[in-house]
């Protein structure tokens, strides 16, 4: 079989895996895919992306931040662009928010925002941007009365 049909097959794979929420198959996959990625092949944004969004679900953010670190770092060194950078940005700023790291959350998602993500990240991307956001209705919340 041809080895760039076997990685979209192992990308596909891991795609439908990830909707089903079988995490542990779609890593699998991933990886099977990234062991037939040659040196500089693009979709290492894609596969770095994903091994982030897992992390991200399995609650470890210490590693999806790497992951989505890597993505935007492989996306730069091969020239790749997209929603799967716009994803790689939204991941790692609501990460960086959920550690309170205020001030670099709202840069990559903001980021994000402007690359343009997928649906569902852009809807969590704008979502974290507006908790950090403070009150926008003019109004002082401590003012006294």
């Amino acid at each position: 079989m041809d080895t760039e049909v076997e990685i979209e097959q192992h990308l596909a794979a891991a795609k439908r895996s990830v909707q089903k929420r079988q995490f542990k198959s779609a890593r699998q996959e991933l990886d099977a895919a990234a062991g037939l990625m040659k040196p500089g092949d693009q979709r290492m944004a894609l596969y770095h992306e994903r091994i982030g969004f897992i992390a991200f679900m399995g609650g470890d953010r210490k590693a999806a931040k790497a992951a989505y670190m890597k993505a935007i770092q492989a996306a730069r060194e091969t020239g790749f662009g997209g929603r799967t950078v716009g994803d790689a940005h939204a991941g790692l700023g609501i990460c960086l928010s959920r550690e309170g790291n205020v001030r670099y959350a709202e840069t990559f998602l903001r980021k994000a925002m402007e690359i343009g993500p997928s649906p569902a990240m852009k809807r969590l991307a704008q979502n974290e941007l507006d908790s950090l956001e403070p009150d926008a209705s003019g109004e002082d919340l401590f003012e006294s009365r």
